[in-house]
C-alpha cells in the first residue's frame, strides 16, 4: 500500500463534503463516471459504480465505502481490469481550519505487474488526486 499526504486549508468535515460528492468527483479525479448505488442515513455514498479510462482502456468497477469521524475507507467490490481497489483517506484536523490528508491506496489488475511499477502508479495517482482534492475542497469551501 502506497501512502502520501498532503495539508488543506478546509476543516476535516469540508474535506469529508468534497469526498462525499461522487458525482463531482469526474470534474476533478480521472473519472469518466461515477453512479452512486447506495447511501448511508446521512446520505453519504456507501457504494459506487465507476466508469474510466486507461488510455485505450476502458474500466467499470464496484466501490464499497465505509465513513468514520476520521475519514472514510472504500475496496473493490467488482471490476473487469481493476481487481483490487483498497484505500482510504484519513482526515485530521490540524487546527486554524486546516486538515491533513493521508491518503493510502493499494490497486492490482488482472496481470502481473512487478511491485516496483504498483508502487510507482499508486504514487502517482496519490499525489494528483490529493492535488485535485485541495484545490476541489478550496474551491468548494463556503
Amino acid at each position: 500500500m502506497s501512502t502520501g499526504q498532503i495539508t488543506v486549508t478546509a476543516t476535516p468535515a469540508e474535506v469529508a463534503a468534497a469526498l462525499a460528492d461522487l458525482s463531482a468527483m469526474v470534474e476533478w479525479s480521472g473519472a469518466a463516471a461515477v453512479t452512486v448505488i447506495e447511501r448511508d442515513d446521512a446520505g453519504r455514498p456507501t457504494r459506487a459504480r465507476w466508469r474510466e479510462s486507461y488510455g485505450p482502456l476502458r474500466d467499470e468497477f464496484v466501490l464499497q465505502y465505509k465513513w468514520a469521524p476520521d475519514g472514510v475507507s472504500w475496496w473493490l467490490l467488482e471490476g473487469r481490469i481493476l481487481k483490487r481497489e483498497n484505500g482510504r483517506y484519513q482526515l485530521d484536523a490540524l487546527g486554524g481550519g486546516r486538515t491533513r490528508v493521508t491518503y493510502s491506496l493499494e490497486i492490482g489488475i488482472g496481470m502481473p505487474v512487478p511491485a516496483c511499477i504498483r508502487r510507482r502508479v499508486e504514487s502517482i495517482l496519490i499525489e494528483a488526486t490529493l492535488k485535485a482534492l485541495k484545490n476541489q475542497a478550496l474551491k468548494t469551501r463556503p
